[in-house]
């Protein structure tokens, strides 16, 4: 595909940073925008989730990634955010099986898919005030 100048969305980042949360036979799939975004079959949830900029160094325990979404400790909320089902993987006891994380990039509007910008395990979560 060449490169057209007079396209916007060349010049504007609009990209959407996409997750999928595996463990066992469960997949939970959101997205880092207001809107839900809807790829092929799967539609992932629209979330206050961010993750820091990917590093890759030679020593591989460097290569870690920060995943930020919310969660509320709180019973008597009144709502509780859409990435209260994957926090509750790890409460009120951490899984003994693993949970997998891919990380993607993906610009809707765009006519590529989304592509893979990281993959690796959840571990453990830090909490909050809240």
């Amino acid at each position: 595909m060449a490169f057209d100048p007079s396209d916007l969305r060349n010049w504007m980042d609009d990209t959407v940073h996409l997750f999928i949360f595996r463990r066992q036979g469960i997949t939970l799939r959101y997205a880092s925008s207001t809107r839900d975004v809807t790829v092929g079959d799967h539609t992932y949830l629209a979330a206050q989730i961010e993750r820091d900029a990917i590093r890759q160094t030679p020593e591989r325990a460097k290569d870690t990634l920060k995943i930020r979404m919310a969660y509320l400790l709180s019973p008597s909320a009144d709502e509780y955010p859409v990435t209260q089902a994957l926090g509750d993987w790890w409460r009120p006891y951490i899984p003994s099986d693993s949970i997998t994380v891919v990380c993607l990039s993906y610009k809707p509007g765009g006519i590529e898919p989304p592509s893979v910008e990281w993959m690796g395990w959840a571990v453990q979560p830090a909490y909050t005030d809240t």
